[in-house]
């Protein structure tokens, strides 16, 4: 047992005694507390790390049953201004994620256009209704149309065969294509994570061609990568029937799939990428010998045991 599970395990043990001396709603706001914090400091393990990304993502998750807890604390005969005050701390560290999004999207467009060049709202959609706001606070209680789309099988090994969902835009033409590549710490996840991306980005105009790729620690480095490419060749050689402009592809991955991205771009030549979005893509892997979590370790493994042969 590391030293770190022994403080995690330490906290817990405090947290159980806190519950069963004080109240349950005290122990509640406490733990709520301890975890915003994740919010604003860096976690010191990559345990908590995980912890910390899940509630950045779905704070309001964690805001709803803070304030919960916080209301039935102010009821409760033996209320304190301690209780108070941190329920009340770890509400608005909660809800800061949101509230820094919405001051962003306020200003995102114009930021977007003075970095490139004027944009004419519709050219990409044909669509000049289209609501193009960032960040509404209203969004995140609204769902994104579903679009229909396609499995289709990319590429054939001796061992597996490859799919990508591929969702077809909105509008009429040859249209630029979307690659997303999904996340999963190079081991876990496939083409049907967070599929709302894709929804909107047909109904915005692009197609949107989500893969599956070879996971760790069954296929080594550079297996992604290779799969990536037999994505962007078999599109390409589809481009006339699945109406795909050949010059405009643009690779989108998020965690693992944002570093995949990233490779990629830098190894294909000629093949019409114009961009690479990478949302939060590990690119010091230095980094990741020395602070790991299980998945990175095999995948960074297989990394060295595959250019070492």
């Amino acid at each position: 047992m590391n030293i770190r599970t022994t403080i995690i395990g330490f906290l817990g043990f405090c947290l159980l005694l806190l519950m069963y001396k004080t109240s349950f709603h005290l122990a509640g706001l406490t733990l709520f507390f301890l975890i915003s914090l994740l919010l604003v400091f860096k976690a010191p393990t990559s345990e908590l790390w995980i912890l910390s990304i899940f509630a950045s993502e779905y704070s309001i998750l964690f805001a709803v049953p803070t304030n919960i807890l916080l209301v039935i604390n102010l009821y409760a005969v033996n209320c304190t201004l301690f209780e108070t005050i941190i329920g009340l701390i770890a509400i608005v560290l909660f809800l800061s994620p949101i509230i820094r999004a919405y001051f962003i999207g306020q200003t995102l467009a114009d930021a977007l256009e003075k970095a490139f060049s004027p944009i004419k709202k519709g050219s990409v959609t044909g669509d000049e209704t289209i609501n193009n706001q960032p960040f509404t606070i209203a969004k995140l209680f609204q769902s994104v149309p579903k679009v229909p789309y396609r499995t289709l099988t990319y590429v054939t090994y001796s061992d597996t065969t490859l799919t990508l969902d591929y969702y077809r835009s909105s509008v009429t033409g040859k249209r630029p294509c979307v690659i997303v590549i999904h996340g999963g710490a190079w081991a876990i996840g496939d083409s049907k994570k967070l599929p709302e991306l894709n929804n909107h980005l047909a109904r915005v105009g692009y197609h949107c061609a989500a893969i599956n790729y070879r996971l760790a620690p069954k296929w080594h480095f550079p297996a992604p990568v290779e799969d990536t490419t037999a994505a962007v060749s078999y599109l390409r050689k589809n481009a006339d029937e699945l109406d795909i402009d050949l010059n405009n592809f643009v690779l989108l991955g998020r965690s693992a799939g944002g570093q995949i991205a990233l490779l990629t771009a830098y190894t294909i030549r000629q093949l019409g990428i114009k961009g690479v979005v990478d949302f939060y893509g590990p690119a010091d892997m230095i980094r990741g010998y020395a602070r790991t979590t299980r998945s990175l370790g095999r995948w960074t493994n297989s990394v060295t045991d595959s250019l070492h042969h």
